[in-house]
């Protein structure tokens, strides 16, 4: 459905500029969706204005188009987006609805300037993480879930992105493993054992770390502490 989804969009977008392509990035790029996860797209090679006229220009552009339920265009956003749910065919001859989430990938004024997209330069990354942190999947889905029944996904209603969860969810997995390492090494020194601790641990208990991440943020001092990738600061 989402394939599908993004393929009536695509056709949409090229009608007006040919040049123009959809890029994903976000929970569908990384492997960090649920079934209930919308569909985060970079509009690249588009017109060279500004993100909220294009959006703009995109929002009047798929008004009265017969798959599109919905559209809500966020201009003022940090980064603008134009929210739609599209109709798309399921099973047994029914209709679904699929949420797409749309940002400009545009950083000057002409179509020859580098493009720039935090999101876009996030997978990469994302994706490096997930292969070395084993429990940084489970417990971002499983957060993501339960902020989802809570209303606290979207931003622009005061919830957390997933980004920010994944943030999060890394730094107390990377905090975590230090302490074990940190450990591993004194208990070897003690020994008088020269083997290095792993840097990987193989089997993590998903239970415990969740209980340990939930426990680790309540007491967070987030006035005077900040969480980021500190070692993205290419990305932009």
């Amino acid at each position: 459905m989402r394939q599908y989804a993004l393929g009536l969009l695509s056709h949409d977008i090229c009608s007006a500029w040919p040049c123009a392509q959809l890029r994903l990035y976000g929970s569908l790029a990384t492997g960090l969706c649920s079934p209930a996860s919308d569909i985060d797209v970079a509009l690249v090679h588009a017109p060279p204005v500004s993100a909220p006229q294009l959006l703009l220009a995109l929002h009047a552009l798929l008004q009265g188009r017969p798959h599109v339920a919905g559209a809500q265009l966020l201009p003022n956003a940090e980064v603008p987006i134009l929210k739609l749910s599209l109709l798309v065919p399921a099973a047994d001859a029914q209709l679904a609805l699929v949420d797409v989430d749309i940002s400009v990938c545009c950083a000057g004024a002409t179509p020859d300037e580098h493009y720039n997209h935090q999101g876009l330069a996030a997978v990469g990354p994302v994706r490096a993480a997930l292969r070395e942190l084993p429990a940084l999947r489970s417990l971002t889905i499983c957060l993501k879930h339960y902020l989802a029944a809570l209303g606290l996904n979207q931003t622009y209603t005061g919830g957390l992105c997933a980004h920010a969860v994944l943030l999060l969810v890394r730094a107390y997995l990377q905090d975590l493993a230090i302490k074990r390492i940190r450990a591993e090494a004194h208990e070897a020194a003690l020994r008088g054992s020269a083997a290095r601790p792993s840097v990987q641990e193989a089997d993590p208990d998903l239970g415990a770390a969740l209980l340990g991440l939930l426990n680790h943020y309540a007491d967070f001092d987030f006035a005077r502490t900040q969480v980021c990738w500190a070692d993205a600061a290419d990305w932009a």
